[in-house]
C-alpha cells in the first residue's frame, strides 16, 4: 500500500483534484437542497465561487507536473 505524501510535497495537480472533488460535493449538496433557496444562495454559491477562484489561481502556472513526455523539455 502506498501512503499519502505530506501536504508540503503535493503537486499543483493534486490540489486541483481536491478543488474539483470539493466542487462536486457542492454540486451534490445543491441537488439535495434543491428547494432551499436561502441555503443555496447564501452558502453554496459563495463556496462554489471560492472554489472557482482557487482553481483560477493555478492558471498562471502552465506546467503542473513534469510528465517526461518527448514533447516536453
Amino acid at each position: 500500500m502506498s501512503s499519502v505524501p505530506p501536504l508540503t510535497q503535493w503537486l499543483h495537480i493534486d490540489w486541483m483534484l481536491v478543488v474539483v472533488g470539493a466542487w462536486l460535493l457542492v454540486g451534490v449538496a445543491g441537488i439535495l437542497a434543491l428547494h432551499q433557496l436561502a441555503f443555496v444562495s447564501r452558502v453554496l454559491f459563495p463556496i462554489g465561487g471560492l472554489l472557482g477562484w482557487c482553481s483560477s489561481a493555478w492558471r498562471s502556472t502552465p506546467c503542473l507536473a513534469r510528465l517526461r513526455l518527448p514533447c516536453c523539455p
